[in-house]
């Protein structure tokens, strides 16, 4: 092979993977990272560019993205609206990192779906208890959270918090973001609708 071959062909790569990134970064799309992933593959960005969960929330309203806040954002979404009694209801969580900056930590204290807490309402406005009780406190893994990336999960609604029961419920996820002198700030999903039958 050729000295100019050779430095076509790496010209080329290299071009190629800044039209790939291109967006990246600036809010124009999120990348789905993998658990325990950092960073993302050229592939994944160059499929963020059209999947519909990776837009950006005044796009994606099936998402049912909630507010920002402190650089994140968060979505709740289910394959359908309606499910049978003997069916799992699955939720689907997107934890997204909205800044434009690498100051941000991603942190998981219990792993996956654990991390976030649900509040889910009955027609009556009674809230149904989460299942799942820590057995003792622990420390954090954290990680640094690139800008333009969002972290997705899923969460069996019928196990842990027994979403059985024919009905129409109301269900919002959320999770502290930081604590300041008022307390503990929370970034949460928009409200998403179920019904079982």
């Amino acid at each position: 092979m050729t000295t100019q071959l050779k430095l076509f062909l790496i010209t080329s790569t290299i071009l190629a993977a800044q039209t790939a990134f291109a967006g990246y970064a600036t809010n124009a799309f999120f990348v789905t990272l993998g658990e325990g992933q950092t960073s993302p593959y050229v592939k994944q960005v160059v499929n963020a560019k059209t999947d519909a969960e990776c837009q950006p929330a005044r796009i994606d309203l099936a998402g049912h993205w909630g507010e920002e806040v402190a650089g994140k954002q968060l979505s709740i979404r289910f394959k359908k609206d309606v499910y049978q009694t003997n069916e799992p209801v699955i939720a689907t969580i997107i934890n997204r990192h909205t800044a434009t900056n690498d100051d941000l930590n991603c942190s998981w204290m219990f792993g996956g779906d654990l991390g976030f807490q649900f509040v889910i309402k009955d027609e009556k406005g009674n809230t149904l208890p989460d299942s799942f009780a820590p057995e003792r406190a622990s420390l954090p893994m954290e990680r640094k959270w690139l800008p333009g990336t969002q972290y997705k999960y899923q969460s069996n609604l019928s196990k842990r918090y027994g979403l059985a029961k024919p009905g129409t419920y109301s269900v919002f996820v959320q999770r502290k973001a930081f604590r300041d002198t008022n307390g503990w700030i929370y970034v949460s999903s928009d409200t998403a609708t179920v019904k079982i039958k």
